[in-house]
This record gives structure tokens, sequence and C-alpha cells, in this order.
């Protein structure tokens, strides 16, 4: 993922160079030739399909399915770079290295995995506000 924080056309928010990682428009709109109107409904239809991604993933710890948990953290991460959510897809690189990483027999894993799913949450919910904004 590219860490653009200097894009032409980020969301808005308090600060550009927090949006422009969320969400990087510029760079999506040129690898996939959407126009504003085109990339909202793409994103909109990423958020849709996404939402209950996320949403499962506290599901799949609590029920230590570990491999369940991989394979949905792989997913959010492959699908942030078609709306090019930087933030979601580092973070969830991140949590896919540390679960790849680390034996689930090693003590408190379940509290590390369960702090970054809600690092994941938040950075989808920052990607659904933006949304609103374009």
């Amino acid at each position: 993922m590219n860490r653009n924080l200097h894009s032409g056309d980020a969301a808005q928010t308090d600060s550009p160079d927090d949006a422009s990682y969320v969400l990087d428009i510029t760079t999506a709109c040129n690898m996939f030739g959407f126009d504003k109107r085109g990339y909202v409904t793409h994103l909109n239809t990423f958020i849709r399909l996404m939402e209950p991604s996320i949403k499962s993933l506290t599901v799949h710890l609590f029920a230590c399915d570990l491999h369940s948990l991989r394979k949905t953290v792989h997913r959010i991460k492959g699908s942030a770079q078609y709306v090019q959510a930087n933030e979601l897809g580092h973070l969830s690189l991140k949590l896919e290295l540390y679960l790849l990483h680390t034996p689930t027999a090693a003590c408190g894993w379940t509290a590390v995995v369960q702090e970054r799913i809600g690092h994941l949450a938040a950075a989808f919910d920052r990607i659904k506000e933006l949304g609103l904004r374009i």
C-alpha cells in the first residue's frame, strides 16, 4: 500500500494528511479511471461488502478460529487496496503478519489481536465517515 500523505485530492477532515492516509481518492481514481462519482459508488460497495467482515473478526477471535481470522484479515487487506484505504490496509497487514508469526500458545495473543481488531474497526469507521463527506 502507498502511504501518499500529500495526495492532491483527499477526503477532507481537520487534517488533510490524515484524510489522505485513510482514503487516497486521487490514486484510486487514477488507478481505476474513476471520476469522483465513480469512486463514491466503488467506495459504497466496499463499505457494504466489508462491514460484515470487520464485524466477524471478533466472532472468529472469541471462537478461537484462527484460520477464519487470518483469512478475513487477508481479505480486508486486499480489499482496502481497491479504494486506496491506506490506513486500513496497513493495519490489516500488521495484524496479518502478527497472526502468521505468533503461535497461538503464546501468552496473551488474544488480547493483542483484540486490540488490533479495535484499531481496524476504528479505521473502517473513519472510512465510512470520510465517505459521507466526499
